[in-house]
């Protein structure tokens, strides 16, 4: 018998004459493990794309709904005090409008006024042709704007201003899935400026007042303090016989009339700021040039002079695209005569709020604008005082190519403050608002605080003058400011506890 040997080879013991039986066996040994881990690699791969591709397909966050705070009124529903937003454009084919909201015990009125250069109206419209003249529709849901369709709690309500009246309306009520035919109760007012219907001489616009009966939507009063519901409006427009498709404008943008959950809000009553609990830590005034902070200011629409230099046909084709960058003094001004609309102006300035502490709870703040002037000094009518509101904005803009037809939307309605008025040669003054729940809200979202001004006043010469940004420059104060008390958080204090066990 031939003796065999062990000896050691690469960690195995094996015995002489047999070490290539064993690197065979070896060799297939390390190509399983190179395949298991190349299997491995592999594998790891698409776990990876698999977790990543939701993220990278996935639609971005929607934005928050805007959010109108619709304002209480113990009687008459005041046209110059209702709250005010805005949507689409204005130009040779597409509308503006204004849209003014509030409320009482028995009833909300929604009024939509609407820049149009040709108005048409059917004088025997049924139900479903309505929104194929010039006409707005009012998208209503008691339960808020949620769901993908039309339920109970959804309305619709349509109205076409008429020459000889409001008799052209109707309302739709969801059933689940769609729209059927409603005998839902409400009325409607509307109005014209225009030069004549149903032919292309050039008008100024039309308005609709939708006066809604919480009687009719089932309700016994009022909603209660702070009940959200869910509302969109479309406005439809008509330049022609042939009735020539034109995109309509609504509100908010991407609003779908079936789908209560693209509208936005209207909550019901005035929201007040209740501050934190802190003691008083210190107060951040934030102006252009004050600290090396940088405000820019900017106001849309006809400035002072009404347009200027577009008189007397030019307002449709350039007035919405007019800018005013560096404009030293700005003017807000609003009307319920649309013929008039060329005089409107709104206000848009952002605060940057770096220079407030991080950390710190908002107590007060308050945005003050010196008042230098206003329209119709000396003449007749005689100009009244002004309630100008203000207003957090839904994106950033450009001082230098914001204009009527491009300045953001209103994201919230944050305050309101009455502007008084100057007889000629007198004294200018500040006018006040309080922007603290505005100012919490920026903060806690990191800011910058974007805010826009603007009235629902219905009277001829509303407009208020003030200072800008670019203007006063021996008397910076009068510049528009905001001055923020803030404060540390309270402490929280966490009691220990001690376990003693029996005998200790």
């Amino acid at each position: 018998m031939t003796s065999k040997s062990l000896k050691y080879q690469d960690e195995v013991w094996v015995r002489d004459g047999s070490q290539t039986a064993v690197s065979t066996k070896r060799s297939s040994l390390i190509r399983i493990i190179v395949l298991l881990l190349l299997t491995f690699v592999v594998l790891a791969g698409v776990l990876v794309f698999l977790l990543r591709a939701p993220e990278a397909a996935a639609e971005p966050a929607a934005a928050s709904p805007p959010k109108i705070n619709v304002p209480y009124f113990a009687d008459n529903i005041a046209i110059s005090e209702r709250a005010v937003f805005w949507f689409g454009e204005v130009n040779e084919t597409s509308n503006y409008a204004d849209v003014r909201v509030g409320y009482n015990d028995e009833m909300m009125i929604v009024q939509v006024a609407a820049f149009d250069r040709l108005l048409w109206f059917d004088t025997t419209p049924s139900l479903a042709e309505i929104p194929e003249w010039d006409a707005a529709t009012l998208y209503v849901n008691t339960s808020g704007n949620s769901g993908s369709a039309p339920t109970g709690s959804s309305y619709q309500f349509l109205g076409m201003h008429s020459p000889k009246g409001g008799e052209h309306f109707g309302a739709y009520k969801g059933n689940g899935s769609g729209w059927v035919a409603s005998s839902t109760s409400f009325n409607i007012n509307t109005g014209t400026q225009a030069s004549g219907f149903n032919n292309l001489d050039e008008d100024r616009g039309w308005w609709v007042a939708f006066e809604i009966p919480f009687a009719s939507l089932g309700m016994s009063g009022p909603p209660a303090d702070g009940a959200i519901w869910g509302v969109g409006v479309a406005l439809h427009d008509r330049d022609d016989a042939a009735g020539t498709a034109i995109p309509m404008q609504v509100w908010p943008d991407g609003m779908n009339g079936e789908r209560p959950s693209t509208w936005g809000q209207f909550s019901f009553g005035t929201p007040v700021y209740n501050p934190p609990a802190g003691a008083v830590g210190g107060t951040t005034v934030i102006r252009d040039g004050g600290d090396g902070n940088t405000v820019v200011d900017v106001h849309a629409g006809g400035h002072s002079v009404c347009g200027g230099s577009l008189w007397p046909d030019r307002f449709f084709s350039d007035w919405g695209y007019l800018n005013y960058d560096g404009y030293p003094q700005i003017n807000i001004q609003n009307q319920f005569n649309l013929g008039d609309w060329p005089c409107f102006s709104k206000y848009f300035v952002t605060f940057p709020l770096d220079d407030i502490p991080a950390g710190k709870v908002i107590l007060s703040a308050e945005l003050s604008m010196y008042e230098f002037g206003n329209a119709g000094q000396g003449g007749t009518p005689t100009p009244q005082p002004t309630l100008l509101q203000v207003a957090a904005v839904d994106s950033a803009w450009n001082e230098a190519t914001l204009n009527w037809n491009n300045a953001p939307q209103i994201q919230e309605n944050y305050a309101t403050s009455w502007a008084g008025t100057i007889p000629p040669g007198g004294d200018g003054f500040f006018v006040t608002w309080d922007v603290s729940r505005a100012v919490a809200d920026a903060v806690e979202a990191g800011g910058p605080l974007r805010l826009s001004v603007y009235t629902a006043d219905a009277n001829r010469n509303s407009g208020k003058y003030f200072v800008s940004s670019e203007g006063a420059l021996s008397k910076p104060e009068r510049r528009p400011t905001l001055t923020v008390v803030w404060g540390d958080p309270p402490l929280t204090v966490t009691p220990s506890v001690w376990v003693i066990n029996a005998g200790e």
